[in-house]
């Protein structure tokens, strides 16, 4: 069930992905409460999640202000990504380990149970993608990879946040997992092909 706190964040980030709350506004507690019909304590938790995965910034003795992003640049990576994590689920799938393939199959069904906040679930995604690219064992490969998500990562997480979205994302890395587990090359780069995609359409939605 949808709390408040749940909705101020969909709802607050939103604003910045369209553009009502641009980058660098101050935000107000009092004021985006009017504005949503919430009290202030769910709008206060959402600038804390918001804060956390890098939508908006707090600053000391100044308040709280829009994260200065860049959508298009953020879009250009997203299609870099795809090459290259397509190209690493394929890797994988011919030289992951069983123990490793059942530690992503734990991780996801962490996921699954979506009983954590936005910070933990985008935490247990990322070492989801961390371990299917350590299978890789492609150092090279390894380094690009992580210095692309990190720039991007306060993005990755609003979107994994929407409960659609969290669905349709472990969903996702079903395929994933059983793709590797049948030491399929061609259906792993074809499932997280799909995975990211699924991101980048609502990056595009959102008006990058």
């Amino acid at each position: 069930m949808e709390t408040s706190r749940d909705r101020a964040i969909v709802q607050i980030r939103d604003m910045i992905l369209t553009g009502h709350l641009k980058p660098n506004q101050r935000v107000v507690e009092n004021e985006l409460a009017g504005r949503l019909g919430l009290s202030r304590t769910p709008i206060r938790e959402a600038f804390r999640e918001l804060v956390q995965i890098g939508l908006l910034v707090s600053e000391p003795y100044k308040g709280v202000r829009v994260a200065d992003l860049d959508l298009p640049a953020i879009q250009q990576a997203y299609e870099v990504r795809t090459v290259l994590e397509t190209y690493a689920a394929e890797l994988a799938a011919q030289r992951i380990t069983d123990p490793e393939i059942e530690y992503l199959t734990q991780l996801n069904e962490q996921m699954r149970r979506r009983n954590q906040g936005v910070g933990q679930f985008a935490a247990l995604n990322d070492q989801f993608h961390e371990v299917l690219n350590q299978a890789t064992r492609n150092q090279v490969l390894l380094e690009i990879i992580a210095n692309l998500r990190s720039r991007v990562r306060g993005f990755r997480v609003v979107f994994h946040y929407h409960p659609v979205l969290i669905e349709s994302s472990v969903r996702e890395h079903d395929d994933i997992i059983a793709a590797l587990a049948d030491r399929a090359p061609q259906r792993a780069r074809e499932a997280m092909s799909r995975h990211i995609k699924s991101l980048t359409t609502e990056l595009v939605a959102r008006g990058a």
